[in-house]
């Protein structure tokens, strides 16, 4: 159910100011006080015109979202000073959010298409809420790469990695707001974009702390705005700065588009990952880079060396070495304090499988990669791979199954007898093998 209140002030009560004039008869207190607080008053548009309009997001105290649209209503001679600024908000659960791909724009334009996204004047009290069927994609591949055709590669890595780095982003001279941060939306994990608060185009306000702005700031609004720490400024008519280097999960979306990679990324994008934060989007970038950039060893196996493992090669600084199938790859190795170790590696289920069998190895390199995050000590891979193991278990056959569980308890052993610092064994390897080890061969 989706609640809506909505911000303005009443045509012939010019005293009482800007309020929540009218609500749904379920938000809560704690959300209701944040709307008002949120809530844009007189002359909050950003830029000169009277009829703009603004599309908002911001988390809710209750663990709801807001997803609010301000618009200038009225004429110059009502009762207050000209046109209102007039918001309705639409209070959307987490389930909700999450059918709708937690996009904004992608609720919007359902709400639209029932009718409830209009201007109610006067506006009554109490508000109807009301449910929304279906469900949005996790991606839309075609406004990604009409996304990419429209700003280039090196710009949108400059736009996420500046949406994920700075406290408040600060995006201007842009024609299009919507389309802009649809698209920024759109480059993200459907679990992080409820952390990314927007507007497109409310001025930039401490009631308001969102943390995209886009605005039509003057040159000394902006370049006051620049000496302020943990705000940035991205330029739509500028390049990237010469020194810009991105990082993560940037430098990942880079490399995918510069090698025209666009459905590897959209099949990344629509993999759930429950649990995934803003902050894990590092590591999850460093992965799928490394998987982007993956090759087959080129070093012979020792044969004195059991069939189960091969023998460790060289690791550079920038990479890992890997497999080029998905499934059962490489793993980089371990930092224990300040020496680095190589761990062996295994020559898992999948080779032993015909290229027939794609979605096997789809399934079992998805395993790989939490078994080994888990073990690096990536704290949301366990939780991932607590929630993946029960499905592979009951759709995979019973010998592949076994026999994952015989390799990683192999793995698991050779990695406890090889992994020392300073003649000492890490405990923190042994509690990440044993969660493992319990998952794997318990019954939860």
């Amino acid at each position: 159910m989706i609640e809506q209140a909505i911000f303005t002030a009443l045509s012939g009560a010019p005293e009482r100011g800007y309020h929540v004039v009218a609500t749904s008869p379920d938000i809560v207190d704690q959300d209701l006080r944040e709307l008002t607080n949120w809530g844009p008053l007189q002359g909050a548009l950003s830029g000169s015109s009277c009829d703009g309009a603004s599309v908002n997001f911001h988390p809710l105290p209750s663990g709801a979202s807001c997803v609010s649209r301000s618009v200038v209503f009225g004429t110059p001679d009502s009762a207050i000073f000209g046109p209102r600024l007039y918001t309705q908000s639409l209070v959307v659960a987490m389930d909700d959010m999450a059918r709708f791909a937690n996009n904004p724009f992608a609720l919007l334009r359902a709400v639209r298409a029932k009718g409830f996204l209009k201007v109610l004047e006067p506006a009554h009290s109490p508000l109807v809420p009301f449910q929304l069927a279906g469900r949005t994609p996790l991606v839309d591949e075609g406004l990604l790469a009409q996304f990419v055709d429209q700003w280039g590669e090196e710009r949108i890595a400059w736009l996420i990695h500046s949406a994920l780095t700075a406290d408040a982003l600060v995006l201007v001279n842009v024609a299009r707001p919507e389309l802009l941060v649809a698209g920024l939306l759109n480059c993200l994990p459907a679990e992080c974009r409820t952390e990314m608060s927007f507007t497109t185009g409310l001025k930039l306000s401490p009631r308001r702390p969102f943390r995209v702005h886009v605005t039509t700031a003057e040159s000394a609004q902006i370049n006051r705005l620049q000496l302020q720490p943990g705000i940035s400024i991205w330029d739509a008519e500028q390049e990237p700065p010469a020194d810009f280097h991105p990082a993560g999960w940037a430098a990942y979306l880079l490399e995918a588009m510069a090698l025209d990679r666009l459905s590897t990324v959209c099949t990344e994008l629509e993999r759930p990952r429950p649990g995934l934060r803003s902050a894990d989007l590092t590591w999850l970038g460093q992965q799928l880079s490394d998987r982007l950039h993956g090759a087959p060893l080129a070093t012979p196996r020792n044969p004195e060396l059991p069939l189960d493992f091969c023998e460790p090669s060289d690791y550079s600084a920038s990479r890992r070495i890997r497999h080029a199938d998905l499934a059962h790859r490489l793993v980089g190795p371990p930092s224990v304090g300040a020496a680095t170790i190589a761990p062996p590696r295994l020559a898992g289920p999948s080779a032993g499988l015909g290229p027939q069998s794609a979605e096997v190895l789809e399934q079992l390199g998805q395993l790989d990669d939490l078994v080994f995050d888990t073990i690096a000590g990536k704290a949301p891979a366990l939780d991932e791979l607590t929630r993946l193991w029960p499905r592979l278990t009951a759709q995979l056959p019973g010998d592949l199954v076994s026999e994952s569980r015989e390799q990683y308890l192999r793995y698991a052993l050779k990695l406890w007898e090889q992994c020392h610092a300073d003649g000492e064994r890490d405990p923190i390897w042994a509690v990440s093998t044993l969660e493992i080890l319990c998952l794997l061969f318990g019954d939860r």
